[in-house]
């Protein structure tokens, strides 16, 4: 058996046609027989094949595939593990324990349940979080006003003093009753009431309209500091261009100039998923996500849950 893996910078491509090397690894009697790393120049799904052919590969390991191409892999005899997400190393330490499969990498890299990292951290503790889904709850105690029994076996950290204000400051809000408000009130509500007084604005390139309406609006109340995704970001390989997109979104910049300003709290106005995970982690303040962008629900992302279209598109997820 043969494996041909798409690579980008030593980690599975996300798209096999922005890769630049091909990770070659020949399989015999269940061990890693040979090794090869191919440099690339040519990335269509032609030349693909060709060096796939040509290389006698009859398994391709991707980060995701779209229906076309897979149907032609298949023609061409070549089996697919798809949505893996890992770097080369990885790959080739799976192939040798036999673990590698489809979504190897988004599952932990095929390791099932939790593993404890804290000294305090006890079996117990951790035999009881695998079996936490409160979804599948049959008795619903919490919506009915009563401490749920999961919660009465954990042992709950002590609250600090901003977290105990900043519940406070949003019970004030969910429970008001003389009015519903939008999301964008709520915002100018909670911070006024947390005294806030600077507030920045993370905000996607893609979004800039609705940032300037809304800080605008913030400005009135306090001192904004909105901050583009792109600044500060490196110019992408010309692969990874597309349209307009020539600049990569840098969201440590983000946080780090929004930290040097001491901000209050800060906004999250659609950055991409990954990007706004940094930037929550990376921000000294804390973020709250005011708009989250969705290019084909009108950045309505809740639409999907709501039409067969998209939840088979996200149950068969592959990248084009």
């Amino acid at each position: 058996m043969i494996y041909g893996i798409p690579l980008f910078k030593n980690r599975v491509a996300p798209r096999c046609t922005i890769a630049d090397t091909i990770l070659l690894i020949k399989v015999t009697s269940n061990r890693i027989a040979k090794k090869k790393y191919l440099k690339i120049d040519e990335k269509s799904w032609n030349d693909l094949f060709k060096i796939f052919k040509d290389n006698k590969v009859d398994t391709l390991v991707c980060g995701g595939i779209n229906y076309g191409s897979r149907k032609l892999s298949m023609e061409h005899g070549i089996s697919i593990i798809d949505n893996v997400a890992c770097s080369d190393k990885e790959i080739i330490d799976a192939i040798k324990t036999r673990r590698l499969k489809t979504g190897f990498g988004f599952s932990g890299n095929s390791d099932s349940g939790l593993k404890s990292t804290g000294k305090n951290s006890t079996k117990k503790t951790i035999e009881l979080l695998q079996d936490i889904d409160c979804l599948a709850c049959e008795d619903h105690q919490c919506t009915e006003g009563k401490t749920c029994n999961l919660s009465l076996r954990l042992n709950n950290k002590s609250e600090s003093e901003e977290i105990r204000e900043i519940l406070n400051s949003a019970l004030d809000i969910s429970l008001e009753d003389e009015r519903i408000l939008c999301r964008l009130s709520e915002l100018v509500y909670f911070a006024i009431e947390m005294n806030y007084k600077k507030i920045g604005i993370a905000y996607c390139v893609d979004l800039a309209e609705p940032a300037g309406i809304v800080s605008q609006v913030l400005r009135r109340f306090f001192y904004v500091f909105p901050v583009c995704c792109k600044i500060g970001g490196k110019q992408l390989p010309d692969a990874m261009i597309t349209g307009n997109n020539k600049i990569e979104c840098n969201p440590v910049g983000q946080a780090d100039i929004l930290n040097m300003a001491g901000v209050d709290f800060n906004i999250n106005i659609g950055l991409c998923i990954g990007t706004d995970c940094i930037f929550s982690k990376l921000s000294n303040a804390p973020v709250s996500t005011l708009f989250v962008k969705d290019k084909s629900l009108a950045n309505n992302p809740i639409g999907a849950v709501y039409l067969d279209y998209y939840l088979k598109e996200a149950a068969n997820t592959s990248f084009t």
